[in-house]
């Protein structure tokens, strides 16, 4: 079932688009870990993997 986006102009489908980001995502997190190996101090912030995908408020 594809993801859509409901605009004022129509339906959109975006699924190709969060594939994309979802990869993009992997590969960022991938560089911060390979980064992280060579560091004394690793980066822990903003992580892909440690970011919810919401926030209840």
């Amino acid at each position: 079932m594809p993801v859509v986006q409901l605009t004022a102009d129509g339906e959109f489908d975006v699924s190709g688009a969060q594939q994309r980001f979802r990869t993009a995502l992997v590969g960022i997190e991938e560089e911060i870990v390979a980064r992280n190996r060579r560091r004394c101090r690793p980066y822990r912030y903003l992580r892909p993997a440690q970011i919810p995908n919401s926030t209840n408020i």
